[in-house]
């Protein structure tokens, strides 16, 4: 995955946090898959998303400048699956 270039990648929600950065709420989380893990940053409510979820997502990944990690800010997604539940195809979309 090159920074700067926009990707999309199949993975699971493996934590999530809220941070408060300033007067604006942040969802921080890891998304992880056989190579390897990935932050992402949602900076608007996302009352759907939860750990253990099985995502696809797309975005342009960039390099976080305080510790090097490649990011996806505000991603495009699609839920596929819960842990423990098989693929949903139809699972709801969502864009930024």
């Amino acid at each position: 995955m090159e920074p700067g270039h926009p990707v999309t990648v199949d993975g699971r929600l493996h934590s999530i946090t809220d941070e408060e950065r300033g007067d604006r709420r942040v969802l921080l989380a890891t998304l992880t898959d056989s190579t390897g893990s990935l932050s992402l940053e949602f900076h608007d409510a996302y009352p759907d998303l939860e750990a253990g979820q099985l995502l696809r997502l797309s975005g342009q990944a960039h390099t976080r400048a305080r510790d090097g990690a490649l990011v996806i800010s505000d991603p495009d997604y699609r839920i596929i699956n819960t842990a423990g539940e098989k693929s949903d195809t139809s699972a709801g979309d969502h864009q930024q």
